[in-house]
C-alpha cells in the first residue's frame, strides 16, 4: 500500500519505487504521505485517497460522494457494448449515473449515432459525472430514475438502450468494513434491497419500448426474486441472467422486441 501512495505522489510507477528503494521524499511529499496513509488507517478506501479508480481502462475520477466502480459492473459495460455494435440504438440512458463509468464508457466505445445520456438523485454525484464526462457529449438530468427521460422516451422508444447499477444492497450488508465509507444513497435498495430496481422496472413497464435492451446490476441473490418481477411488470420481455468473474448472477438482461 505504501509504494502505491509514493507512486501516487511521485507521479511514477509501482514498479519504479519498488526499483528505487534509495528514493527520498521532500518535506512536503512527507507530510503528504502521512495523510494519505491516516486517511487509509481510518478505513478510507484507497480510490478515495488517490481521488480515482480505474474502470473499463479509463481514469474516473471519485470521491465521497459516488459509489467506487467496480470490476464486475465491467461486465454489463461489455453486455451493453456487444449489443449496439449489432442495434445501433438511438439512445443510451444510464440510470443512477453515479461517478458517471459506465455511460463514460460507452461513450467512448460506441461509435454510432447515438444519443447519450445520464441521470442521478443526487446532484454531488452528478457533478463528479460531468467531470468524468468532460469532452464527451453527454447529456445529464437531475432526477429520480426514468423520470427525467419520460418525454424522450415517449417521443423515441425505438431501439433504446437502458443501463442500471442502482442501489441492490441490503441494510445488513452495510456493516461490511470495506464499504461503510461509500454513500448509503449508492448502497442500500431497501429492506428488499432491489426497491429502486423494482421502481425502475414499473416505469420502464409504462413505456412503449421496442427492439429495445435494459442491463440491471444486481445483488448475487436476487436473480429468481427480480425475473419473476420483470415477468409480471413486461411479459413480452426475453430475460437472460448473466454471472460476473467469480460466477456470481450479477446482470439482468431484459430484451424487449
Amino acid at each position: 500500500m505504501r509504494e502505491i501512495l509514493i507512486s501516487e505522489i511521485l507521479n511514477k510507477s509501482k514498479e519504479y519505487i519498488l526499483a528505487h528503494p534509495e528514493i527520498k521524499l521532500s518535506s512536503y511529499q512527507k507530510k503528504k504521505l502521512s495523510k494519505m496513509e491516516t486517511l487509509i488507517k481510518k478505513g478510507f478506501p484507497l480510490a478515495y485517497v488517490l481521488s480515482y479508480k480505474w474502470f473499463y481502462g479509463y481514469k474516473i475520477q471519485v470521491n465521497k460522494n459516488v459509489l467506487i466502480p467496480r470490476p464486475e459492473t465491467e461486465t454489463l459495460v461489455d453486455l451493453a457494448i456487444s449489443w449496439s455494435s449489432l442495434n445501433k440504438p438511438k439512445t443510451i440512458i444510464d440510470i443512477g449515473t453515479g461517478s458517471g463509468a459506465i455511460i463514460v464508457s460507452l461513450k467512448r466505445n460506441i461509435k454510432t449515432k447515438t444519443q447519450f445520456y445520464a441521470s442521478d438523485i443526487s446532484k454531488k454525484a452528478l457533478a463528479v459525472a460531468k467531470q468524468n464526462a468532460k469532452g464527451l457529449n453527454i447529456h445529464f438530468k437531475h432526477g429520480n430514475l426514468c423520470s427525467p427521460f419520460s418525454k424522450i422516451l415517449k417521443k423515441n422508444p425505438d431501439k433504446v438502450l437502458i443501463t442500471a447499477n442502482l442501489p441492490y444492497l441490503y441494510p445488513k450488508q452495510l456493516l461490511e468494513k470495506s464499504i461503510q465509507k461509500e454513500p448509503r444513497l449508492a448502497l442500500i435498495g431497501g429492506k428488499k434491497g432491489f426497491e429502486k430496481i423494482e421502481q425502475l422496472l414499473k416505469q420502464i413497464s409504462k413505456l412503449k419500448l421496442t427492439n429495445s435492451l435494459i442491463l440491471l446490476e444486481i445483488n448475487y441473490d436476487q436473480a429468481k426474486k427480480l425475473s419473476s418481477v420483470i415477468h409480471k411488470l413486461i411479459p413480452q420481455a426475453k430475460t437472460t441472467i448473466h454471472k460476473d468473474l467469480s460466477l456470481w448472477d450479477r446482470i439482468v438482461e431484459i430484451r424487449i422486441r
